[in-house]
């Protein structure tokens, strides 16, 4: 389009510099000195134009070169027009004390070392750096990516940055390992939107936009018959709570009418806690679970219903499969199918293929292997294959949790979720999670649209909870009593 690197550069280190100025000037702790980490490439000449800006600003500035030698012919352009201005210069390698009092008495520290150009392993030298940098009592600001990560992220030593600031366009890091980056931010460079190649579309980036466009409008003359009816199947005697949570949750998301069926041996368990839904207790097996007795019952509620749940706390024997497979076969409304629905789904995988109605399946990493017969990796690139697989061989949605839950749907583009903390890593949280998303489609929300806010939602509940209290702690109970206030936030 006729910019040379050397303008991008130029462009890239002034977006951040204000960035950064802003970010000082917001924060209420007094700043002067800004220490500056710069590798050999051309990362480091974006930290040059910072440093440059930065001393143009007032501020006190010095540059530490982690390497003994500039290699990118853009970066040493950077570093002469550096020339004349009072920014003190070291080598790590030559200036070991002088290296270590500015990081040590550092406000700021920026790190513009590696970019989105490092792979493979920090030589020592390195790594000593990045860590006397995350002892400091500093500020860390990364540059596109912090020092030791991928553009991918994996990396045992990092700058653990409080602020990472993204060139151009979000990186898979930032939203694969948001507990590694801090904050990310993007900011612009003024690349043309028609230099990004046309599948940078295929992930969905989660934000308040999105979500707002999800949820129902409530008129004034609204009645609770305009918001969807949800019928939840769950619970046992065994398995009570993800009963009641799954239905306190589906309340609390704004469904019209919620109906939750369970055994009537879990009566005493359940129904005191369960206030709002409409209680429907049916037959139970010897084992405490619904019985197959029931099917008639169920058959009847799930044909005026809006949304069914179905799985959470259900039991697993041929009883309670025998009632998933009746409800994916007969239900003309969208299905979300958690936990023992499934398993039973595991043991009979053909079964999806029956469905009358979409399904949602909302597995942890243990049910996706069930549901495959194949190991779960870790990674997130892992998981993004194997849900998008699943979900175009058996045309489901998947939600696949853990930290940076993923939906993927057949044809559309795949969902990465960035709210939520590990104090959602407890029993209970995925019935929450699975009440959410029935509550939405309830409500009219598309299938897909109503897993990935369900999604975001529920972990934005979990990180105000945090913010209020702690992650230590944390039970699903508070995440569904802090709903009303997150959907609040979209009105």
């Amino acid at each position: 389009m006729g910019m040379t690197y050397l303008r991008l550069m130029e462009n890239a280190g002034a977006a951040c510099s204000k960035y950064i100025y802003d970010y000082i000037r917001s924060d209420d702790r007094p700043c002067r000195k800004i220490t500056i980490l710069c590798g050999s490439g051309k990362n480091a000449g974006d930290g040059l134009v910072i440093a440059r800006k930065l001393k143009q600003s007032g501020f006190d500035v010095s540059v530490i070169f982690v390497y003994d030698c500039m290699k990118a012919g853009d970066t040493i352009e950077m570093y002469t027009r550096c020339d004349g201005l009072d920014i003190r210069f070291y080598k790590a390698s030559l200036h070991c004390d002088e290296a270590e009092f500015e990081i040590d008495s550092a406000d700021i520290i920026v790190d513009a070392i590696f970019g989105i150009g490092f792979k493979g392993e920090l030589d020592e030298a390195t790594a000593s750096i990045i860590e006397q940098a995350n002892l400091s009592r500093a500020k860390r600001i990364s540059i596109d990516v912090p020092s030791g990560l991928s553009a991918e992220g994996e990396c045992p030593i990092y700058i653990k940055a409080d602020v990472t600031i993204a060139i151009a366009a979000l990186k898979p890091v930032h939203l694969l390992h948001v507990d590694k980056i801090g904050k990310a931010v993007t900011v612009d460079i003024s690349i043309p939107e028609n230099c990004f190649p046309e599948n940078t579309a295929n992930v969905i980036i989660p934000t308040t936009e999105n979500i707002i466009k999800v949820l129902p409008k409530k008129s004034d003359n609204a009645h609770k018959g305009d918001f969807g009816r949800a019928v939840i199947i769950a619970g046992s005697m065994n398995y009570q709570g993800a009963a009641v949570l799954s239905a306190n949750a589906c309340v609390r998301s704004g469904a019209g009418i919620t109906q939750l069926i369970f055994p009537k041996s879990a009566y005493p368990a359940i129904a005191p806690k369960v206030t709002e839904p409409i209680l429907l207790p049916v037959a139970s097996s010897a084992e405490g679970t619904i019985s197959a007795m029931a099917e008639f019952e169920i058959h009847n509620a799930i044909k005026s219903a809006d949304a069914v749940l179905i799985g959470c706390g259900l039991g697993n024997n041929e009883e309670t499969n025998s009632i998933v497979y009746h409800v994916i076969r007969n239900a003309e409304c969208p299905i979300v199918i958690d936990a023992d629905g499934i398993n039973a789904v595991a043991k009979n995988i053909d079964i999806l293929k029956e469905a009358k109605a979409p399904l949602i399946l909302t597995p942890h990493p243990g049910e996706m292997s069930r549901l495959t017969g194949k190991n779960v990796g870790t990674s997130v690139p892992e998981r993004i294959m194997t849900a998008l697989k699943f979900s175009e061989e058996y045309n489901v949605v998947v939600v696949l949790k853990g930290a940076n839950t993923i939906v993927a749907s057949n044809n559309l583009p795949v969902f990465i979720n960035t709210t939520g903390n590990n104090g959602m890593a407890t029993g209970g949280s995925g019935d929450t999670l699975a009440g959410i998303i029935t509550a939405l489609l309830a409500q009219s929300a598309k299938v897909f649209d109503a897993a990935a806010a369900g999604v975001f939602i529920h972990g934005l509940a979990a990180d105000r909870v945090a913010e209020k209290h702690s992650k230590r702690g944390m039970t699903p109970t508070d995440i569904i009593n802090e709903l009303p206030d997150t959907y609040g936030l979209f009105e």
